[in-house]
């Protein structure tokens, strides 16, 4: 009778890989390392330990007259630190008033330490290396002009850095001024040319050349559409946003740049139409005067033009709807 064949799967059994240690020959690469390693850190961490041991029991003893001095006071008497034994400091020490003692420190092993008069004082003056001595006056003096000279520097890189930020922080706000009339241009686009400030006196808005005070206008700002046009009420709000009365601190108004002032002028009556939106305001260190077609706030910053800032944008109207039989714009 033949063998049944087996139906189940196939077992394999992998043969294990080959694990070792390691060889005599690295076993000693590895304790010679650390032979060398260990000679050359041994001194060191001998010295160490000695160091420590010197620092620990001067330190005892400077804790031990601390106490003897605080007993002292408190007690309004005389303290004494004495050996424990004898004149024998290495035995130990304690502190005494009268015959109650205070405190006992026990013996340091290994340190040696000696009695003397004047053991503090003369440690004190030995402890200077010879020829040491202080600084003159010339030296002195030299050192001042050189921290001064520094603080100085530090102080005027300190003030310029506040200038830029202060630059930086009215450009952004100047920005957001700009972008805010052309918004409302666009918006209001079949009325552009009402928003042209060329024919209101002064031909600005914002803040007037009375410091502190803002431009009028011919109409009432508080009213509101219909009884004022829409571009009129846009040139109110915006002329308020110029003079910073958005926001207010301690009665001043202090939303805008520094003496912002805006303009507004219709360069192409014809469509489409090209409507040029100006802001300007008073910069703190000059630096190139606007060219001479940008006449917006012109003379009003002082002499010197370099200081006027000013920032320009131009707004396109197009025409949304022409007449058939005669091309003109209808719808604008």
């Amino acid at each position: 009778m033949l063998p049944r064949p087996h139906s189940g799967r196939l077992q394999t059994r992998e043969a294990p890989r080959r694990v070792r240690g390691f060889t005599i020959i690295e076993l000693m690469a590895v304790l010679a390392i650390a032979a060398v390693l260990a000679a050359a850190a041994l001194p060191n961490l001998t010295q160490f330990l000695r160091d420590q041991r010197v620092k620990t029991a001067s330190f005892d003893v400077f804790s031990t007259l601390v106490t003897a001095r605080s007993e002292a006071l408190l007690r309004n008497a005389s303290v004494t630190v004495t050996p424990t034994s004898g004149t024998n400091w290495a035995s130990g020490w304690q502190v005494t008033a009268g015959a109650v003692v205070l405190r006992k420190q026990d013996v340091v092993p290994g340190i040696t330490i000696k009695q003397g008069d004047r053991m503090l004082i003369r440690r004190l003056k030995n402890s200077l290396p010879r020829g040491s001595r202080g600084v003159t006056m010339m030296e002195v003096l030299v050192t001042l002009l050189i921290v001064t000279l520094g603080l100085l520097g530090a102080a005027g890189m300190q003030s310029r850095m506040q200038v830029a930020q202060v630059e930086s922080y009215q450009r952004a706000q100047a920005i957001v001024l700009l972008q805010d009339m052309t918004n409302r241009i666009a918006a209001n686009g079949k009325n552009a040319a009402s928003y042209a400030t060329t024919g209101l006196s002064p031909t600005y808005v914002g803040n007037s050349a009375t410091t502190g005070t803002e431009v009028t206008f011919s109409w009432n700002c508080a009213s509101s559409p219909p009884t004022i046009t829409q571009a009129q009420k846009d040139l109110c709000n915006w002329s308020d946003a110029l003079f910073g009365a958005s926001e207010t601190s301690g009665g001043s108004n202090i939303g805008a740049m520094i003496g912002a002032r805006g303009c507004v002028a219709l360069t192409t009556a014809t469509m489409p139409r090209e409507v040029l939106v100006s802001v300007v305001w008073q910069g703190f260190t000059p630096t190139q005067a606007p060219g001479t077609t940008l006449t917006c706030g012109s003379g009003l910053y002082g002499a010197n033009e370099a200081t006027r800032r000013i920032m320009v944008a131009t707004v396109k109207v197009g025409c949304l709807q022409n007449d058939p039989s005669t091309g003109n714009c209808v719808t604008p």
